[in-house]
Parts: C-alpha cells; sequence; structure tokens
C-alpha cells in the first residue's frame, strides 16, 4: 500500500507547515493546561477542607462557627472545580472538533493532487470512519498526557510538604503505570495499524463489490465475491478481539499497580496513625490525594488505545500533506510539477525480470523485461486479460512486482517523484462532479488560458466545448454522467496533456471514441508527443502504425 510505505518516513517538518500542529501547541495547550491546573488546586483545598472538617468534627473544644466555616469553603471550591471541568471538557472537545474539520478540509483540498495513487476507498475511509478518531485523541488522549505530567507534580508537592513519607511511596511507585503503558503500547501500535490496513481492504471490496455488482450477478460470481469479504470481516473481527484483550489486560494491570499503590501508602499512614507517628489531619488529607494522584495516569492510560488509533490516523494524514508542495516549490518546475526536472535523470527506463500475479500460481506477468529511452514510442497490445493494464500500474508504481525491478536510469523512484514524471490516462478514468475545466486542471493546478485551449485542441474537445452554453465551465455531474464514454476519455487526455510530464501512459485511452475521430486524435496525439516518451495499450491495430517498439503479451512465455 502506498500509505504504509511511506509511513516509515518523517514528515514532522510538512505538518508543522500546515500550521494544524502550532494552532493545536500554541493556542490551547495553554488554555488546557490553565484549566486542568485549576482543577488540581481546586481538588487540593477540598481535600483541605474535607480534612479540616473531620479533624475539627472530632474535636468539640473548637467552636461550632469554624466548623461551619470549613464547609462553606468547601461547597465553595466544589463549585469553583465543577465549573473548572465543564470549562476544561468545554476547551478540550471544543479544539478537537475544530482541529478535525481543519485537517479534513486540508486532505480534501490536497488530496487528488497530491496522491493520485489513492483510491476513493482510501479517502472515503479516511475522512470519514479514521477521522473520528483524531477527535479522541485531540480531544481526550493529547490533554491527558499534559495533564499527566503536570497534574501528579502538584498533587506531589501538596503531598511531600504534609508526609514526605508518603510522597516517597507515591514518587517511587508513580513511574510503573507509564512503564506497563509502554510495554502493552509497543504491541497494540502493530497490532491497531494492522486493524486499519483490513478494514481499508475490507472497504475496497465492499465499494468494488457494491459497483461492479450487476457484471458480477451477470458472471455467476457473487457468490464467490460474498466468501472473500467474509474472510476478510471474520479476520477483521479476529484483530478486533485480540485488540480489544489486549486493552482489557492493559487496563486491568494499570488499576491494579495504581490500588496496590494507594493501599501501600495507606498501610503506611495507618501504621503511623497508630503510633503517633502522624497527624490525623495530614492522614485524611494524604489518603484523599493520593487517588487522585493517580487519576491523570489512569486516565491517560484508559484513552492510551483510543489515542493509538489517532496516532495512526495523524501519521497517514502526515504522509499526505509530506507529498505536497508549496505554491513556491511548485513555481520552480515550469514543465511540470515534482521532484525530477531533468529527462536525462528518467531515462533509460528499464522493466528487469519483472514478476506479479493476482492469484497464486497463475502468474500475469513473468519475467518481463524492457528498456524504453527518450522519445521512443513504445505500444503495448494482447488480448484482454493479458496483463495490458497490469503492466502499466507496473510502470506507474500503481501495483508493486512480485520480484524484479523498475529503474529510472539505474535508481527506484518514490511515490513522489513517480507521480511528477508520468502524465496517466487510465482505462476507466474518473471524471468528478465539476465543471470541464476543473477536471482537465487536476493534472495541472496552475495553468494559463493558452495552455487550456492547446490540451483541449490535442484532445479534440474544443469543438465540443465550444457547443456548450457554459463552455468550460460545464458541470459534468457525477462521473461524468452528462457525457458520453469518448467524451470522458477526451477530458481525461486533456487532463493527461496540460501536465506535460515526460512519459505520456495511454492505458486503451481511446478505446470508446469512434474510429475517425480516433485517427484525428492519434494524429494530433502523435503531432504532440515527438519531444515526449510514449507507452500505449490498445485493441486496435490502427494506433501501433508509429510505434518504435511493440510488446505483444499475448506471446509471452507465462
Amino acid at each position: 500500500m502506498p500509505l504504509a510505505q511511506a509511513m516509515k518516513k518523517p514528515a514532522l517538518n510538512i505538518w508543522k507547515k500546515s500550521g494544524i500542529v502550532l494552532s493545536y501547541s500554541y493556542k490551547n495547550i495553554s488554555v488546557l493546561l490553565s484549566a486542568g491546573l485549576f482543577v488540581c488546586s481546586m481538588t487540593i483545598v477540598q481535600a483541605w477542607a474535607i480534612s479540616s472538617i473531620l479533624d475539627e468534627g472530632f474535636n468539640p473544644s473548637n467552636a461550632k462557627g469554624l466548623f461551619i466555616c470549613f464547609i462553606e469553603i468547601f461547597i465553595v471550591f466544589s463549585i469553583l472545580k465543577g465549573i473548572g471541568i465543564f470549562l476544561s471538557n468545554y476547551f478540550e472537545s471544543n479544539a478537537a472538533l475544530k482541529l478535525k474539520e481543519a485537517e479534513r478540509k486540508n486532505i480534501i483540498s490536497r488530496f487528488f493532487r497530491i496522491f493520485p495513487g489513492s483510491t476513493e476507498t482510501e479517502l472515503i475511509s479516511l475522512l470519514n470512519n479514521q477521522f473520528e478518531s483524531l477527535e479522541t485523541y485531540y480531544g481526550e488522549y493529547l490533554p491527558s498526557v499534559y495533564l499527566s505530567i503536570f497534574s501528579p507534580l502538584i498533587f506531589l508537592i501538596a503531598i511531600f510538604i504534609s508526609d514526605i513519607y508518603s510522597g516517597i511511596i507515591l514518587l517511587v511507585t508513580a513511574p510503573l503505570i507509564p512503564l506497563f503503558m509502554f510495554l502493552i503500547g509497543n504491541k497494540a501500535k502493530s497490532m491497531t495499524d494492522k486493524q486499519w490496513h483490513i478494514l481499508g481492504r475490507l472497504s475496497y471490496y465492499f465499494l468494488d463489490t457494491l459497483q461492479g455488482i450487476t457484471t458480477l450477478k451477470v458472471f455467476g460470481r457473487s457468490k464467490d465475491r460474498i466468501k472473500k469479504i467474509s474472510e476478510i470481516t471474520e479476520e477483521f473481527r479476529i484483530s478486533t478481539i485480540k485488540i480489544l484483550r489486549i486493552a482489557f489486560v492493559s487496563s486491568l494491570t494499570i488499576e491494579l499497580v495504581s490500588t496496590l499503590s494507594i493501599a501501600i501508602a495507606a498501610v503506611s499512614i495507618g501504621i503511623r496513625l497508630l503510633n503517633g507517628k502522624i497527624e490525623y489531619f495530614n492522614a485524611i488529607f494524604i489518603l484523599i490525594l493520593a487517588p487522585e494522584f493517580y487519576y491523570p495516569l489512569r486516565k491517560l492510560a484508559a484513552k492510551f488505545h483510543a489515542g493509538l488509533e489517532g496516532k495512526i490516523i495523524k501519521e497517514k494524514i502526515h504522509i499526505l500533506l509530506k507529498n505536497d508542495m508549496s505554491d513556491d516549490e511548485r513555481s520552480n518546475y515550469e514543465s511540470f510539477p515534482g521532484l525530477i526536472n531533468r529527462v536525462e535523470q528518467i531515462f533509460p527506463l528499464k522493466l528487469e525480470n519483472l514478476d506479479f500475479s493476482y492469484e497464486k500460481n497463475k502468474k500475469i506477468i513473468k519475467n518481463f523485461s524492457l528498456e524504453v529511452t527518450e522519445r521512443q514510442t513504445i505500444g503495448i497490445k494482447g488480448k484482454s486479460g493479458s496483463g495490458k493494464s497490469t503492466l502499466i500500474n507496473l510502470i506507474t508504481g500503481l501495483l508493486e512486482p512480485e520480484s524484479g525491478n523498475i529503474l529510472f536510469n539505474a535508481r527506484k523512484l518514490c511515490k513522489k517523484e513517480l507521480a511528477s514524471i508520468f502524465g496517466w490516462v487510465p482505462q476507466n478514468p474518473y471524471i468528478f462532479n465539476k465543471s470541464i475545466k476543473k477536471n482537465i486542471l487536476i493534472g495541472r493546478e496552475i495553468a494559463t488560458e493558452s495552455q487550456i485551449e492547446m490540451a483541449l485542441r490535442i484532445s479534440c474537445l474544443e469543438e465540443f466545448v465550444s457547443s456548450l452554453h457554459n463552455g468550460i465551465e460545464t458541470v459534468v455531474g457525477e462521473r461524468g454522467m452528462n457525457l458520453s464514454a469518448g467524451q470522458i476519455q477526451k477530458i481525461a487526455i486533456a487532463r493527461a496533456v496540460i501536465k506535460d510530464a515526460p512519459i505520456l501512459i495511454l492505458d486503451e485511452a481511446t478505446s470508446s471514441i469512434d474510429i475517425l475521430c480516433e485517427e484525428e486524435l492519434v494524429f494530433r496525439l502523435r503531432e504532440y508527443s515527438k519531444l515526449k516518451t510514449v507507452i500505449f495499450a490498445a485493441h486496435r491495430g490502427g494506433v501501433f502504425k508509429n510505434a518504435d517498439k511493440i510488446v505483444d503479451l499475448d506471446n509471452l512465455i507465462r
């Protein structure tokens, strides 16, 4: 998977450039910490008031007015604590909601430009189900991290002032909770990552089945598909149960550690109280604060697994933003966006001993080798199912070969570099519910009017566009429902042309265009591509006339 491969690389600088980390750090952390520390202070005053009430209640010589005064103090500070908790929860949820929506808008605005190899299901799953984990991450987990650092320190100072021995007991036992969280978290992270990967596969198969349900029914393959979805669903269920098992065990461990630590402190206080080595007020005060000392750590442990999911999603978003470029960076590339700005960095393109299969023991591509040089036109022909689209997807990086290498000038390219060097027209191009102009500009965000006109002319769209009432601003409908299949392919060709990439990939790009129009389109593409390297797959023999090299996949030994 593209995301899984890229997640191993750091992307903090790009993430910071988005403004999201800085926004959270400076605008919200101080407010959340202030509210949390205010609640801690109110808790200490509450504990002092309760200890005073109990201490004075057993001392009949003291004035009744003083006893009532302590009760009044307790009530006032309880109300203030309640207000503090309300404000803290409000700021947490409000900040989390704003950050989640900001990130969603950020990804939507950039997704198809920075990560063109992603599938619909990857986008849908990320922006819907997976994004919800960010609300827990920002609203509950991150505040718990910060409060688990500062709140116990405040309680510890108050306890040390009252009784140094109890303070030492809590100080020694407190690190056990983060230690167990670390040990359990290493295992939980890999399992959670695997669970999201399985969910992505399940989403892909489900959406793919819905979109192709008619074809599956016609060819009697619906039961096979149901079986496959059932297998992935069962795999997801087992993965979820394993994560829940770890979550329950970790919660039990954390609760057990904190309870035993409090019990050790309570036994120590009880023994010293009987021996007269600690005052009654201090004993009650420490016993009230001891659970509060561990509460931030226990709360962090309770949110740890939910926060872990949010962290994994945040890393995925890192990858998407990492693959983006600033406007200043993009302006440095006149011909096409990307990391490679010299043709010499690309050629020769070598495919060395490639193997690929969708099913075990059934190779689609076997021991395949090919060398492509600069400004060469390569034709790929073969029957349906012979592997034409598979080979193209391997070249563009949408699929990974099981064995063999794809080298550009003796080196492998990353996903970002691959996206920059290909102008790609797939077999079934996707058209968005936007205007013709915006659909074309997906290939190049910033383009002049002359560049747009050139793309329309080469793709034989200028006559069709001029006949429309709103011209190039005409909205084409969901998946291009207002267009014919041939018009959709022409828009996809215009999209690839305007990108002006050094390698043009055409995967049966004219299959739905009538023969007369196809001849004109092929002629215009031929003139345009004299300075390009072209790799195309097709059924019709006429388009192979001017190919420098023809690869016949029907004759390959499998």
